[in-house]
């Protein structure tokens, strides 16, 4: 997959780039800082021809209204060369750009409480120096809330009144090219009042992320991150910053954990983990008896995205079966799973409940149909909507475009190797045609 990720963005690049006349007609002239080995001369006739499938601009799911049926998406426009925010009020609607920066904006949410600003986080001239804002629907004016020295992420107290803003020091504050003793620092920020803001607690290290806390804000989860299968997961006190580690157990062996959710109750966390297994499973940890249980084993492939109903009932799960993903539900009261969602095959992400309708979620959708769109999902009628369509160049169908089968191969060591098989219109592309693997 890099090879082939590689190889397109060598083409992208040349097809900006002059012509020369070759054998059979014009060919792209590559930049001098490109060193080609071995490459044969594209044609400027087959880069014409291609580009129009470079074109595509597709919407990402960013957030619900926290009390309307109103989102934010990610989307970059003609003549844009970054993603920016956009409210989008009905499905199908017209795109209301909020954010318009030199910088891409990736991060955003609307305030969970009455939806009047949402707070975005992006960085300046691709320092990767994440800073967090608010930006007031009203005036569109935008103000900082973190360190500008910092690098920061925000998450929201389960009120909606404060945020949690977790930042780390910028690389230039190391000492001889090294940090030493680099230090995570939490911190509870008014949105509204920035000024007024507490520093909770210094954590060690860095890779802390995932915070979410319990639904009387009481106790925040958090991991401590170091690889897939090398996770520490934590209670952290929202009133002293004293820590507690509760996963891996101190007699369990290293793995990884992900995806924390709060039970209404507060006494169970569900999240995802390879503790035990293959794959990333579905789970929820008991907090009296410190018991970690298990609900999808009956899956056998990688739980990689959860979200919880604000009701508390209903627990979505996105599982990549085989390279497609699906959606399955389950009930958060006793782990049972529920009958699963007829949702159209394609990579899936960003799925997420509505926060005051327990039976809406929305998601992205990516498949040779829908190259980046936004749906909703209503688990109380089966009905899917799709709220976005994304910009294909004139003369692009993405409907007549094919979708794969699978297909499994027979390794040379038994084991079944799986893929996804795209093949040609043989009445529109008759014969041989060539394959990239």
């Amino acid at each position: 997959m890099k090879r082939i990720l590689c190889a397109g963005a060598l083409a992208l690049s040349m097809t900006i780039l002059p012509v020369r006349a070759g054998q059979g007609g014009e060919v792209l002239v590559p930049d001098i800082h490109l060193k080609t080995n071995g490459m044969p001369a594209i044609m400027a006739s087959v880069a014409k021809a291609v580009a129009p499938y470079t074109e595509f601009r597709g919407h990402t799911f960013v957030d619900w209204h926290p009390r309307e049926p109103v989102m934010l998406v990610r989307h970059r426009e003609a003549g844009a060369n970054t993603a920016q925010i956009y409210k989008l009020s009905t499905p199908g609607g017209e795109l209301e750009r909020l954010t318009d920066f030199p910088d891409p904006v990736y991060a955003a949410s609307f305030d969970p409480v009455d939806g009047k600003y949402i707070v975005y986080a992006r960085d300046s001239g691709g320092n990767e120096a994440t800073q967090i804002y608010r930006m007031d629907l009203d005036t569109r004016r935008s103000t900082l809330l973190s360190a500008p020295d910092e690098r920061s992420t925000a998450s929201w107290t389960e009120r909606g009144d404060r945020l949690l803003i977790s930042s780390v020091p910028l690389d230039r504050t190391a000492t001889a090219g090294k940090r030493v003793g680099v230090a995570t620092t939490l911190s509870l920020v008014d949105p509204l009042r920035p000024e007024r803001n507490r520093r909770l607690v210094e954590l060690p290290g860095g890779g802390w992320g995932g915070y979410r806390f319990s639904r009387d804000d009481r106790q925040i989860a958090a991991l401590q991150y170091r690889t897939p299968s090398d996770v520490d997961v934590y209670l952290i006190d929202a009133a002293t910053g004293a820590r507690k580690k509760i996963l891996p157990a101190p007699d369990a062996s290293r793995a990884g954990y992900s995806d924390l959710e709060w039970s209404r109750d507060g006494q169970r966390l569900f999240l995802t983990t390879n503790q035990g297994g293959e794959y990333y499973e579905l789970a929820v940890y008991e907090l009296a008896s410190a018991e970690l249980k298990i609900l999808s084993r009956h899956i056998a492939w990688d739980v990689e995205h959860i979200s919880l109903a604000a009701d508390g009932t209903k627990l979505l799960a996105v599982v990549n079966n085989n390279g497609r993903d699906e959606v399955h539900l389950f009930d958060a009261r006793n782990g049972q799973e529920l009958p699963r969602p007829d949702i159209v095959a394609g990579s899936i992400s960003g799925a997420r409940w509505h926060r005051a309708n327990g039976n809406s979620f929305a998601f992205s959708l990516n498949s040779p149909q829908s190259p980046g769109d936004v749906y909703s999902y209503e688990a109380s009628t089966g009905q899917t909507r799709r709220w976005t369509t994304a910009y294909a160049a004139p003369g692009l169908d993405p409907q007549r475009f094919a979708s794969p089968r699978l297909v499994q191969i027979k390794s040379f060591d038994g084991l079944m190797v799986s893929g996804w098989l795209y093949m040609p219109d043989a009445a529109r592309f008759p014969g041989k045609r060539p394959v990239i693997v």
